[in-house]
Order: C-alpha cells, then sequence, then structure tokens
C-alpha cells in the first residue's frame, strides 16, 4: 500500500511541504477526496486523504481543529491544503494538534489545481504501470539535478545503488570497473566482483548491448548489465546484482533512466579530458616549432599544465608495439604515456629555453 510519503514524486505534489504532523508521513493512502464543505467528516473514511483550499475553516480555527481530531479518530492519511488560498498561514494551535497526533498536513503550491493533484495521485495509486513510471522520471530527475552540480560517476552509481537497494558496478567497454557502490567495498564482495567481471570479459559483446548471467558463487543469484552509450563505438555498462527481483516500484525503466544520465556524465568527461589534451597538445607543438617567442609566455602557459622552470627533467620517447601480445591492453595507457611525453618534452624545452 502506497505512503503520504509516496507521493512526493508526484507532479503537483513535488513542490508542495509538510507544513506539519511529520511523523505520520508513514499513514498508508487508498482514496482521495476533495471538498471544501464543513461536513467533510461524513464522507471520509481510513486512509482517505483530504485536498482541500480551507475555506471551512478560514474564520474558525477550532473547526479545523475538530476535523483533524475526526480524520486522526478515523485512520485517515491527512489533509492537502492550498494555504495561500484562504488561510495565509496555518494556525500555531493547528500545527501544535497535527504534530502532536503525527497528522500530516502539506501545503499545495498555488500553481496546481485540486482536481490536477487528485488525479494525478488516483493514477498512481490505482495504475501499477503509471507508479513504475513516475517513479522512473523521479530517478531521471535525481540524476539530472546530480548531474548539473557536477556529482562524480561513483556517486552517481552509489545513488542507484541506494534507489534500487542492489549492488551495483559500473564498467568500460572493455568490463573494468569504473565506479562501484558501497556495496563492493565490503571484503565479502570481492570475490564476487572478480567473478563478476570475469564472467562478462568472456562474454563483452553480449553484455555491451544487456545480458543476465548466473553467480557461480551465490546459488539463486543472478547478474544483469545495461549499456550506457558513450562516444566509444561498442558501450559501457552498469552491472546489477539481482535486477529481476527488484523492489517495487523500482523497474527497468528507472534503470534506463538513470544510464542515460551516467552516458550523459561520461560524454562530458570525455569532452572535457580531450580538450584538456588538444590544449596541451596545441601548446606543445606551439613550443617546439618555435611560434611562442615570449619567454614569459612560456612559463605562463607551463605553469598551467603544473610544469615549474627550475626543475630537471628528462624527456622519455616510447611508443607501443603493434605487433606485441599485449598491444589491445596496453592501449588503454596510450592516453596517458602521451600526456607524459608532452610534459616531459615541455618541460624540457622550457629549462633549454631558459638557459640559451
Amino acid at each position: 500500500m502506497k505512503t503520504m510519503n509516496d507521493l512526493f514524486i508526484l507532479e503537483g505534489m513535488k513542490e508542495s511541504i509538510v507544513l506539519a504532523g511529520h511523523r505520520g508521513l508513514t499513514r498508508n493512502v487508498q482514496f482521495v477526496n476533495i471538498s471544501d464543505t464543513p461536513d467533510i467528516i461524513k464522507f471520509l473514511n481510513k486512509d482517505h486523504l483530504l485536498l482541500t483550499t480551507g475555506y471551512a475553516f478560514k474564520d474558525d480555527t477550532q473547526k479545523l481543529c475538530e476535523l483533524i481530531r475526526q480524520m486522526h479518530a478515523l485512520n485517515c492519511s491527512g489533509i492537502v491544503i492550498k494555504i495561500n488560498r484562504f488561510l495565509k498561514t496555518l494556525p500555531a494551535e493547528v500545527k501544535l494538534l497535527a504534530d502532536d497526533l503525527a497528522f500530516p498536513i502539506i501545503d499545495l503550491h498555488t500553481d496546481h489545481s485540486l482536481g490536477e493533484v487528485s488525479r494525478h495521485i488516483l493514477n498512481y495509486l490505482n495504475d501499477h504501470e503509471a507508479e513504475q513510471l513516475y517513479y522512473a522520471l523521479h530517478v531521471q530527475k535525481e540524476f539530472s539535478d546530480m548531474m548539473i552540480k557536477g556529482y562524480s560517476l561513483n556517486a552517481l552509481v552509489e545513488q542507484l545503488g541506494h534507489f534500487l537497494l542492489r549492488p551495483t558496478l559500473l564498467l568500460n567497454h572493455r568490463g573494468e570497473k569504473i565506479a562501484q557502490s558501497h556495496d563492493f567495498r565490503k571484503e565479502s564482495m570481492k570475490i564476487i566482483e572478480q567473478e563478476i567481471i570475469e564472467i562478462i570479459k568472456k562474454d563483452l559483446d553480449a553484455a555491451r548491448e544487456g545480458n543476465t548471467y548466473a553467480i557461480p558463487s551465490k546459488e539463486n543469484q543472478s547478474i544483469s548489465t545495461f549499456p550506457v552509450q558513450t562516444k566509444r563505438q561498442d558501450n559501457s555498462m552498469l552491472v546489477i546484482i539481482d535486477s529481476l527481483t527488484l523492489p517495487y516500484p523500482s523497474s527497468q525503466m528507472a534503470i534506463e533512466q538513470a544510464g542515460n544520465v551516467v552516458s550523459f556524465t561520461i560524454i562530458k568527461e570525455q569532452a572535457i579530458e580531450e580538450n584538456s589534451r588538444l590544449l596541451k597538445n596545441n601548446f606543445f607543438a606551439d613550443l617546439i616549432e618555435m611560434r611562442i617567442q615570449s619567454d614569459e609566455e612560456i612559463i605562463s602557459r607551463g605553469n598551467f599544465y603544473g610544469l615549474q622552470e627550475d626543475l630537471n627533467n628528462i624527456c622519455i620517447i616510447c611508443t607501443v608495439d603493434p605487433k606485441g601480445e599485449n598491444y589491445e591492453t596496453l592501449q588503454l595507457y596510450e592516453k596517458r604515456l602521451v600526456s607524459f611525453i608532452i610534459v616531459f618534452t615541455i618541460s624540457l624545452k622550457m629549462k633549454l629555453s631558459m638557459h640559451k
């Protein structure tokens, strides 16, 4: 059964504010009733939620208190009220009573009508598919906000594991770990993590497209992979343990929404990395082709990359042997190698420039 807490993922309820009775947000909700009549209690029952403008009580605080006592006695869910419409503020006496009874009173934003909010809540209560959709949209919004605020990939994966109540991994297109939920920091999960990675590396093509595998050391447990698109030709992967038994209302739709945000974050980080590498390459090219004439400019631009003029450096130039057995694996370190070469070469060039 749904609770008052569950309603805050719905359109119209997202912007609402709990004014009193916070402890009662675990009350169940089965039905919604809209009314501004003073005798509404005759039409309410257990687990009913009342939506009102408060017009019937705008000049009578005691009547509102009495309604709250009666609704509490019936074990009703709470009241959603447009405070700014008639009451303007919630009377202190009402707030104290609601807090004492753990009876939720929620202020509905004036931009939303009671009928609109009632329709959203009733659809949510009666339609399981709609509930899963609302939850997926809620997950997508939460993750989008985290991405905009600059949260790391590890924070996103941790949050996804929290939403799903399932251990979660993020692997790149080669099956190598990028991020993990806190579950995999436990000693007991180390062996399982190794098993998961080994299983996926043996079947990368299928895992990149999304697949389900049994865990050898865990009877009746499985892992599922979900593709995460990036700028690379092959997908990265979200790996979730026991995704086939997700707690309701979590669903694969919610995972897909979170995966989209993870995808955007990876693409953004790749773009930043590529831009940084391009700037380094341009500086390197300007330096060795002597397009920078001023020593001061060399020092200034070199300092941006952490280079210091008074340090001695050795420039080492090397490459990956394309005929070697480990060529594919070593390609992973090629970008780092290029960066080191550029840094060492620039440092040496700066040093020589200062002593010419």
